[in-house]
């Protein structure tokens, strides 16, 4: 039986977040990444680059964006990016959150991811930050600067990564205990 928890966001509020979210998502893989992987010859850019990258691969990816698909990264991706991590770590937080109230087994765990949800969001803002300074820097790209940007790029991967681990694993878990509640023998 779920706790009651008076500061618990109701579901219907859970799956609006998550709907904007999904939807900004959406748009920035189907549309805006997409243009920019064709722009530069499937070299994909720094927000789909999880390991990292260095400043050879930085400027190899600026050279081949071209002048057009700089600015397309600068005003076309990079707004859209600007509005997706609030999105992202709001949903995600509550989305934890609301679990967390419906699987009482997991709530420590579970209000800590919600956390790490929106640690998640605010290195992509940084990574955002840092990207823009590489468009507006071109071909001037210190090592610094690259270095730091793929840190954030890395640090938001990672943090996306044990967000969604440990949601996973709570709903197997979850999932398998239900399975074996269900089929054990009722005694009366």
């Amino acid at each position: 039986m779920p706790i009651h928890q008076p500061n618990r966001p109701s579901g219907f509020a859970v799956s609006l977040w998550m709907a904007a979210a999904l939807s900004v998502y959406a748009v920035m893989l189907l549309i805006t990444l997409a243009s920019l992987l064709e722009m530069s010859g499937d070299i994909p850019v720094f927000d789909m680059m999880p390991v990292g990258y260095d400043a050879e691969y930085a400027l190899r990816l600026l050279t081949t964006l071209g002048s057009d698909g700089r600015d397309y990264y600068l005003w076309r991706q990079i707004p859209l990016d600007l509005v997706y991590p609030a999105l992202f770590g709001v949903s995600f937080f509550l989305l934890a959150t609301w679990l967390a109230g419906t699987l009482p087994a997991f709530q420590r765990i579970l209000r800590w991811s919600a956390f790490v949800a929106l640690a998640a969001g605010a290195f992509d803002y940084i990574e955002n930050i840092l990207i823009i300074l590489l468009l507006r820097n071109y071909p001037d790209l210190s090592d610094v600067l690259v270095q730091s940007a793929s840190i954030a790029t890395l640090s938001k991967s990672g943090l996306t990564m044990i967000y969604f681990t440990v949601l996973i694993v709570v709903l197997v878990v979850k999932i398998v205990q239900f399975t074996f509640k269900s089929r054990s023998p009722k005694t009366s």
